[in-house]
């Protein structure tokens, strides 16, 4: 599949990727922020905003799942490294990007929770109860780098139409939104309980018998996931003052 793109560079000093980000996570859908805090160096220093996915995969239990543009297709996936790695790189590959885009953006965004080491190691039980996907990349339509050393802002739009025409192109519309950033403020009640998969007394022990196994040298460190569980109410108000 072909993927059209376009560019543009504009200043960043007086801007944050933080306040971009809130500012079109609420526009777009599927935003991710990649920031970086390497604030010592004067070189390779880069932040990124993506949003607004054309395309994706994603492991659910066990099951592939794969979105490009209107389209859904669902397969069963084996755990095993050969397959999971199979679907990604033929699912990256389906994608031709012009030349004049850099090799790095060339590829998906996303991640690969801890939980995906079951299709890498054997006898490993299923314990994540989340309702995350296990992995999930997304070829998106707009990324932004922020270059930390230059203090340049570079907007990348993708598609699959051809974006010579420029109906077909919102980066001038991203580039007025990164100017005049609109946040929004969303209050929030607590509904119940906060809920753990541990008790105190559980979470205790597990640590006290850590400790035991750290002090007889067979770990140098152990980490330990608890998982907290509150539901909430978002309230969304639109007012206008008077």
């Amino acid at each position: 599949m072909k993927i059209y793109s376009k560019q543009k560079t504009i200043l960043s000093d007086t801007i944050t990727p933080v306040s971009i980000y809130l500012s079109l996570r609420d526009e777009f859908g599927t935003s991710l922020l990649l920031e970086s805090s390497d604030y010592n160096s004067k070189s390779n220093h880069f932040s990124y905003i993506c949003f607004n996915s054309i395309a994706s995969i994603s492991i659910e239990k066990n099951l592939v799942i794969r979105k490009i543009k209107e389209e859904k297709h669902v397969a069963s996936i084996k755990r095993n490294p050969h397959d999971l790695n199979t679907e990604i790189i033929d699912f990256i590959e389906l994608f031709e990007f012009d030349d004049s885009v850099p090799e790095k953006l060339q590829g998906v965004f996303g991640y690969s929770s801890f939980d995906i080491v079951q299709f890498f190691v054997k006898n490993i039980k299923d314990h994540n109860d989340s309702l995350l996907p296990l992995l999930s990349y997304h070829l998106f339509q707009f990324v932004l780098i922020f270059n930390h050393s230059t203090n340049e802002l570079n907007v990348f739009e993708f598609s699959f139409n051809n974006l010579v025409n420029q109906s077909n192109s919102m980066i001038d519309y991203i580039i007025n939104k990164i100017y005049n950033p609109s946040l929004n403020h969303y209050p929030y009640v607590s509904i119940n309980q906060e809920l753990s998969n541990y008790t105190d007394d559980e979470f205790i022990d597990i640590v006290k018998k850590s400790k035991n196994e750290i002090e007889r040298v067979r770990f140098f460190k152990l980490l330990f996931q608890e998982n907290l569980n509150r539901n909430t109410w978002v309230m969304s108000l639109m007012y206008t003052e008077r």
